[in-house]
């Protein structure tokens, strides 16, 4: 029994066998909890007859296990260096997309928040979180956001400098955001070596901080196949780690839907060179989609998103109701409007039973 799904990055077709399958993938609210996990892992092992161990920390000895995105690696002060895996890098890109395409088009910008001097990553990360609370006390609704971490390698100032790029759902007013991230850089101790306390606190109060220090920048992203192009430089390309998480999200970005169940037909278009192919404007190199098999699944890759996005439409319907707070009075789905689908409880406890 065949199954396919598609992501914003990806086509998957599961060869199978099962009883049911879902509709949406992808979303935190649908993920087994950590108690349910521990106790279909105990009940497995007991059928199995398998001996079972519980760690201290509570943990399953027979299912702890190096995360995909952390690896062995460890800095001079033995501090675990975190590096994105693979599938880490397909995960975060697919939480920006469907992000980008359930805010408005005023939040359609990339935020990138630099450092004014050298600091090392658990200091940088600590400030932003700083950056990030002062916005949720500032804003009149909920803040959400999403964020990837990378190495300034190209700077001759303090080379390997972490910095972020980040996306939020707010109209972003640029003097503002700058001033009060500069602000926060002083607050942890991050100074520049030419202001002093004073000054800093002068050109805050006054609003005139970019006139002095501009740590932040900000790109307008005009289309879906704009924000891969930078999601390719800053996350697919980027093998930096780091002795901090390398990426986050908010608990609303979390819970989008980043995959939906497609037909066998709309899986095949996905071969189809005239409908899932890009040409590269500066060299005139054509892409194709290219098409992997592992023993699990064939997967392709799609290029033309535009053509394709017409099949995430009542996903993205779902995402922007998720985005804006899950009120089960605006929920833009019924069971009744699913006549050709068939929800597995998954599908059924994410989008109907939720309060």
């Amino acid at each position: 029994m065949n199954h396919y799904v598609q992501y914003y990055t990806t086509h998957l077709a599961f060869a199978r066998k099962a009883s049911s399958f879902n509709v949406f993938y992808g979303s935190s609210l649908g993920r087994i909890k950590k108690e349910q996990k521990k106790k279909q892992a105990v009940e497995k092992a007991a059928k199995s007859n398998v001996s079972y161990a519980i760690r201290s920390n509570g943990r399953e000895s027979a299912l702890v296990a190096v995360r995909a995105n952390k690896t062995a690696e460890s800095a001079p002060n033995g501090i675990k260096l975190r590096v994105n895996s693979r599938r880490t890098c397909s995960k975060i890109q697919n939480n920006f997309h469907a992000f980008y395409r359930a805010t408005s088009s005023s939040c359609h910008v990339l935020l990138t928040l630099t450092f004014i001097n050298r600091v090392d990553d658990v200091t940088g990360v600590h400030c932003l979180n700083k950056f990030l609370t002062v916005l949720r006390r500032k804003a009149s609704k909920q803040v959400n956001y999403i964020w990837v971490a990378e190495r300034q390698n190209d700077n001759k100032e303090h080379p390997g400098n972490i910095h972020f790029h980040i996306m939020l759902d707010h109209y972003v007013p640029i003097k503002q955001f700058n001033a009060l991230w500069v602000m926060q850089q002083y607050n942890a101790g991050i100074t520049h070596p030419s202001y002093t306390d004073v000054v800093i606190a002068s050109h805050y109060a006054a609003g005139t901080m970019q006139t002095i220090l501009n740590p932040v920048d900000v790109k307008k992203i005009n289309s879906i196949d704009g924000l891969s192009m930078y999601l390719t430089q800053y996350v697919t390309k980027n093998k930096d780690a780091f002795a901090c998480s390398p990426w986050h999200c908010s608990r609303f970005v979390s819970r989008l839907i980043t995959g939906t169940a497609i037909s066998m037909r709309q899986f095949e278009e996905s071969a189809d060179i005239t409908k899932n192919s890009i040409v590269n404007k500066q060299t005139g190199e054509l892409y194709e989609a290219k098409t992997f098999v592992s023993e699990y699944c064939i997967m392709r890759t799609i290029y033309n998103k535009k053509y394709f996005l017409k099949n995430m439409n009542l996903l993205e319907d779902l995402n922007k109701w998720i985005i804006n707070g899950m009120v089960q009075a605006e929920r833009p789905l019924e069971e009744t409007s699913l006549p050709d689908m068939k929800l597995s409880m998954r599908d059924y406890k994410l989008l109907f039973t939720y309060n």
